[in-house]
């Protein structure tokens, strides 16, 4: 019998395999995502409104900003059940048949109450967070004056109260023939500027093959040859090992996918990315810091690290196919630091 969707709670999703319930992981998916979606209405007419926005945990709340007067101000001074979303499109994932076509994407939809932050000072403190979350490298006072009570009569903070939420996410391993949309940058600025930046969380080299392996702080990397201090230094030309990486998320995934708690030092990769799409850098060049890095290969997973290494055994290589990491050419000497910003190398 089908289901009968009018008479069910607004946050039942039609796909329970879909269904993401892991409060961590819907959190950072709302600390992290770039702009939301706040859906209002007015006299039976939805109108949305797509803004920056912050999540508050100790809040349990979204707080988002527009003018002080307009269309989305006004609907929520009359009707104050709101709907938010955010949303994340990963690759896509063709089929033998038109119908079973499909994508990796991954989403949040809060239900809540909408409200305007009257208080000066909690206004302040909202912008503020606003600031803090797209513009981490500056800071309040010293790049920038903060905002000011004047600026706040003409400032609209809107406050969303999560009432509930939901989730759901569809991700696949390896998929005969997906791909990526090619997305066409419609802004002359994204069409000329990079489109990621990522960060350092890790730096782990061994001075020998088998050695165990040496977290640092900093390295001196030399151009065409390695990391000074570690195993395969001098053999970057030759073999594309100069300097390995292998990403955050790829760890999180094989941690929390296939119950293999494996660490980014087992992998004995050299360098932790955070926000760095590693897969789609082979022959693309890219920095850390100063230093100009160009992919090579993947890195996949061997029998080595999943039998001498690690004691995972078989299940190590299904799990981390295709997100094992990186080998790189290093094309130009300089340190790397634990924080140093990743982005990729502008071709004029």
């Amino acid at each position: 019998m089908a289901r009968d969707y009018l008479n069910t709670p607004p946050t039942t999703i039609r796909r329970d395999d879909r269904a993401v319930t892991e409060e961590a992981w819907i959190q950072d998916f709302l600390h992290t995502a770039a702009v939301g979606t706040l859906a209002t209405v007015h006299d039976g007419q939805p109108f949305v409104n797509t803004n920056l926005f912050i999540y508050d945990a100790d809040d349990h709340a979204i707080y988002t900003h527009t003018a002080r007067v307009g269309r989305t101000r006004a609907n929520v001074d009359e009707h104050q059940k709101v709907c938010f979303s955010i949303m994340t499109m990963g690759r896509m994932l063709p089929a033998p048949e038109a119908l079973e076509f499909s994508v990796e994407y991954g989403g949040v939809t809060i239900f809540g109450t909408a409200s305007i932050v009257e208080d000066e000072a909690e206004a302040t403190r909202v912008l503020q967070l606003l600031l803090d979350k797209y513009a981490p490298h500056l800071n309040a006072g010293d790049d920038y004056r903060p905002p000011v009570p004047e600026e706040l009569k003409r400032t609209a903070v809107f406050k969303i109260a999560i009432d509930d939420w939901s989730a759901k996410k569809k991700e696949v391993e390896a998929h005969e023939g997906a791909f990526w949309y090619d997305e066409a940058p419609i802004l002359q600025s994204v069409q000329q500027h990079n489109t990621w930046q990522g960060t350092l969380q890790e730096i782990n080299i061994a001075p020998e093959i088998g050695a165990p392996i040496e977290a640092k702080t900093t390295v001196e990397v030399v151009a065409g040859k390695g990391i000074v201090g570690n195993r395969y230094f001098e053999d970057d030309i030759e073999n594309g090992v100069g300097l390995t990486l292998i990403a955050q998320e790829d760890i999180e995934a094989v941690q929390q996918e296939n119950n293999i708690s494996i660490t980014a030092a087992e992998t004995r990769r050299n360098l932790l990315t955070a926000g760095v799409p590693l897969n789609h850098l082979v022959g693309k060049r890219f920095r850390i810091g100063d230093v100009l890095l160009e992919g090579v290969e993947l890195c996949e997973p061997c029998n080595t690290l999943a039998t001498k290494y690690t004691d995972y055994g078989k299940s190590l290589i299904t799990a981390m196919l295709h997100r094992a990491g990186l080998r790189t050419h290093i094309l130009s000497s300089g340190t790397i630091s634990l924080g140093d910003r990743i982005i990729p190398e502008e071709i004029e």
